[in-house]
């Protein structure tokens, strides 16, 4: 997954990221900052993941990947995942859900 920060406006520091779910690593990922946030501007957050971070969110609060790092999130970021091995959603014998059809709902009064 790659994220890109193109555009920011308010004169807020804000990081961007995702929540994913159904990987080896699930969890929630802060992984850019807003454009107009200098480099040395930019503080550590604990819902931080930096590069250096390859577990699973949130990351530590020390050592080599820590979210305490000192450094600046990038403007542009990408990790790679994988399908989780278990987890999601079973029917009652067990197997995977992948996908279920669902039909339209009835609207109001119908």
């Amino acid at each position: 997954m790659t994220v890109t920060s193109e555009y920011a406006a308010g004169s807020l520091i804000q990081h961007l990221g995702y929540v994913i779910s159904g990987t080896d690593r699930d969890g929630i990922y802060f992984e850019v900052r807003d454009t107009d946030t200098a480099a040395g501007n930019d503080p550590d957050y604990f819902l931080d993941t930096p590069d250096a971070f390859t577990g699973t969110p949130p990351a530590p609060d020390a050592g080599a990947d820590s979210w305490k790092d000192g450094k600046e999130l990038p403007l542009i970021h990408t990790r790679t995942f994988s399908p989780g091995a278990t987890g999601g959603r079973r029917d009652a014998q067990g197997s995977a859900v992948v996908r279920r059809q669902v039909g339209r709902l009835p609207g109001p009064g119908q």
